[in-house]
């Protein structure tokens, strides 16, 4: 089954804001000017950017190793024992480790010891790395998190 619209954003800007969405030609022979609109809308500076992404993000070998490192950090976050990790969840490089008290205190912990993390609910810790992220960035990150999660 195929999707009838997809929407995208962060890998196409290259870290600036662009948005985009793909549609099924059914979708866009009913859509007209203003049915639609964006925050992330191109600008000259952002679409330059995008030309030369798209074809990066968009390559095999490029998408096998990001599907590599997403593995080695799932894996990883996986290994961490801790009483209080409730569960591990996501996709890809996107995970969210959900724990079993308020995520405020250890986010503010993995920032202190040099990690950036974001809430992903009241129990979540979100790991959330750029798709160019090293496998030495993945494991000084985990690193950091056991290091916490061990208290």
């Amino acid at each position: 089954m195929r999707p009838d619209i997809i929407t995208l954003a962060k890998p196409i800007g290259g870290g600036l804001p662009l948005g985009a969405v793909l549609m099924s030609e059914a979708v866009a022979e009913n859509i007209k000017p203003g049915d639609h609109g964006t925050t992330f809308g191109g600008n000259p500076v952002a679409l330059s950017v995008a030309r030369v992404m798209i074809p990066i993000v968009s390559d095999a070998k490029f998408l096998a190793g990001v599907r590599r490192k997403g593995e080695l950090l799932r894996k990883l976050l996986g290994a961490v024992k801790s009483a209080n990790i409730a569960q591990i969840r996501g996709k890809g490089l996107w995970n969210c480790v959900v724990v079993k008290e308020k995520s405020g205190d250890i986010i503010a912990a993995l920032r202190k010891n040099g990690l950036l993390t974001v809430r992903g609910g009241a129990e979540g810790v979100r790991f959330l790395p750029p798709l160019t992220v090293s496998e030495g960035e993945i494991r000084k990150a985990v690193a950091i998190f056991r290091k916490v999660m061990r208290g």
